[in-house]
């Protein structure tokens, strides 16, 4: 039966999915704060006779920068990037960025260590960036310590933060993810149980890519779960002790 396009359309602007208002309120959110901090300032520069109203470039930029934040998190090097390539001036994009990342550090001190609070209102901060993206890259697709480590320094975060975000991902001892028994985990050792959690996600994905190849020959399948693990970054160490846990 034949419907207008009219009505289709109507359908399905009528309800939206909640990802996708999720995801909106995100954004929209982000926007607010930083419209909200412009026209502060600009009220106090006019209360306090300081000049003309702040640089309209700055401003836009500043909102540019944040509507980048809001859809996804930015490193500094790779806002700044975006931001030259839209024509903004690099005077304009250091302070902008600047900025956004000084209303990240006091939201985190009057909101506490969420690090996904900055990310979600259009704020910078490469600390909490990396966090996010460590612990992303491992829960999602289970790249080694190593290779989260040579991305992250490729993006331009400075050390100090890589180092941080790479102990909230995997603990103190954060080069090792301990695929060998460990006893401590069973006499309740936290830092122990935290290694063994590890060493069973990573086995249990494994496990799953050894059971897509079912059907095939040992050797195949055993070839395939190692380059699997090699392009993920691990060690020889880790993916011998999973081919050892799995028997293959």
């Amino acid at each position: 039966m034949w419907t207008p396009r009219s009505r289709v359309y109507a359908s399905a602007n009528a309800s939206p999915c909640f990802e996708c208002v999720q995801f909106s309120t995100h954004i929209d959110i982000g926007r607010q704060d930083v419209r909200a901090e412009a026209a502060q300032e600009e009220g106090s520069r006019a209360k306090h006779s300081l000049g003309p109203p702040l640089d309209k470039e700055y401003d836009a930029c500043k909102a540019s920068a944040a509507g980048m934040l809001a859809f996804r998190p930015h490193t500094r090097s790779e806002l700044s990037t975006k931001l030259t390539d839209k024509g903004y001036d690099k005077a304009c994009i250091e302070r902008s960025i600047s900025r956004l990342q000084e209303l990240a550090s006091q939201r985190s001190c009057t909101r506490g260590p969420d690090v996904r609070s900055a990310v979600l209102q259009g704020l910078q901060s490469d600390a909490e960036f990396a966090t996010v993206f460590a612990r992303s890259k491992w829960r999602q697709s289970r790249w080694a310590p190593s290779r989260i480590r040579i991305e992250l320094v490729r993006r331009g975060v400075g050390s100090h933060d890589i180092d941080v975000a790479m102990r909230e991902a995997f603990g103190p001892d954060m080069q090792k993810l301990h695929i060998h028994h460990d006893d401590a985990a069973e006499d309740g050792d936290q830092e122990a149980v935290g290694r063994y959690n590890l060493k069973q996600d990573l086995v249990d994905s494994a496990q799953r890519q050894v059971h897509l190849t079912r059907g095939f020959p040992s050797e195949t399948r055993r070839r395939r779960l190692v380059a699997w693990l090699q392009r993920r970054g691990h060690n020889w160490d880790t993916i011998s002790a999973i081919l050892k846990e799995l028997a293959i």
